[in-house]
């Protein structure tokens, strides 16, 4: 038998299908929540996240860590971003818990900008590329700091 705490954490981690509607938020940053995350806990700054994301601009996938089976981890709250990394993800995955997915639309000036980025993997986002994420929230493991 399960402890009544077992019981809530069980409840707490349960998770849904996202209502799907596309959302606009005042940043410029739209989303539509594929699957709500079962974790109990949103990343907050210095928190370490682990992400699976497939990066598209237009119909071009400019990386796919599913794919290539190894997701990307960042530090929540810091700054400079590591590409492919930027403010609309961060801004995208702030309200997700472990095990959500979201398709975030990212205007340029909260991607990449006028520079563009080049990306590890010799993909290169354009100048004020729009930018699709498609975010699985892997892992939320609280800061050391």
């Amino acid at each position: 038998t399960k402890t009544p705490w077992e019981i809530v954490k069980a409840v707490l981690e349960t998770e849904e299908e996202g209502a799907g509607e596309l959302v606009q938020l005042p940043s410029g940053l739209s989303y539509r929540e594929i699957k709500v995350g079962g974790g109990s806990n949103a990343p907050k700054n210095g928190d370490f996240v682990g992400v699976s994301l497939m990066v598209k601009e237009g119909d071009n996938v400019l990386i796919d860590t599913k794919k290539t089976g190894r997701p990307l981890a960042f530090t929540f709250g810091k700054r400079p971003f590591v590409s492919p990394i930027c403010a609309g993800l961060e801004e995208g995955v702030a309200t997700m818990k472990r095990g959500g997915v979201r398709e975030l639309i990212i205007p340029p000036e909260l991607g990449f900008g006028s520079q563009g980025k080049m990306l590890a993997n010799g993909n290169e986002i354009s100048s004020n590329a729009t930018l699709a994420y498609t975010v699985t929230i892997e892992d939320i493991t609280g800061s050391y700091l």
